[in-house]
């Protein structure tokens, strides 16, 4: 039985920076079928050529929280503006890139006009939905992500039928602590 897709939808807006620190991490995912999607919402600051280059292997990511890895690159990317992206992506261009690990591709879409935090969203949520995605996980892109979160929220989601909606326990960024055996940081039970 094939594991549920999840679509992960990163906002972003003129925070490169914190976009492509968000997607190093979300590479370092134990689960294995989800689909990275960044939504930029008409950034002016040169944002998607500095997530073009870190995909490149071009730019590399300092972090607290890890270590990067330039063997996770190249990653593989397809764009779409967002009338095309609203209505499912290209099939035809999907192929290309889904053989490939999910972490080693990623999906780019452009607003074409800063829409907000709903409406960039949205746009990802409709590309998600006509893509026939099982799950979507909105991911701020100032964020950095545990290794197991996906896995952590797609077992209790699969496992507890009468649930809606799974979500994360987001941490101060700053502070980092070690936590208690057995536990997972930044999920609740």
């Amino acid at each position: 039985m094939a594991l549920p897709s999840v679509f992960i939808i990163i906002l972003n807006y003129n925070g490169w920076q914190d976009t492509v620190e968000c997607l190093e991490s979300v590479q370092r995912l134990t689960y294995p079928n989800y689909r990275i999607v960044v939504i930029d919402n008409g950034s002016t600051d040169g944002s998607m050529e500095k997530i073009k280059a870190w995909a490149a292997g071009e730019l590399r990511v300092e972090s607290k929280f890890f270590t990067y890895d330039p063997s996770t690159k190249p990653v593989r990317w397809i764009e779409y503006d967002r009338v095309t992206a609203e209505a499912g992506g290209l099939p035809e261009l999907e192929a290309e890139i889904e053989a490939l690990p999910p972490n080693r591709r990623m999906v780019l879409i452009q607003t074409g006009a800063n829409l907000g935090y709903a409406g960039g969203n949205n746009v990802g949520i409709r590309y998600s939905i006509n893509s026939v995605s099982d799950y979507i996980w909105l991911l701020n892109n100032d964020t950095v992500v545990h290794k197991s979160a996906l896995k952590t929220m797609v077992d209790i989601a699969e496992k507890v039928l009468r649930i809606g909606i799974v979500g994360s326990k987001i941490l101060y960024y700053v502070s980092v602590k070690p936590y208690p055996p057995g536990t997972i940081p930044g999920f609740i039970g």
